[in-house]
């Protein structure tokens, strides 16, 4: 058998019918399960250009999923805010 380190995702907006601009905080945790059940062990969510008001909410609302993750979670590395930034 093989081991190899987990991959690194580092630039996506989602997956699994989750998109980072829409999603609740149970979505990104349910997202981050899923990455890590197919290998991805570390992520960077993708924040894609939207109103000052939608982009801070989804800021809280990835970070506050980021408290509520377990080992068999993807870690949450970072968040990428796409547009003039």
């Amino acid at each position: 058998m093989k081991i190899t380190t987990g991959l690194f995702e580092q630039h996506f907006h989602g997956c699994f019918g989750i998109d980072f601009n829409k999603a609740s905080v149970d979505e990104v945790v349910f997202l981050a399960k899923e990455m890590f059940k197919r290998g991805i062990t570390t992520i960077i969510p993708v924040i894609a250009t939207d109103t000052l008001e939608n982009m801070q909410k989804q800021i809280t609302v990835i970070t506050q999923a980021k408290l509520k993750l377990d080992n068999a979670c993807a870690r949450i590395y970072g968040i990428h805010l796409e547009g003039p930034f």
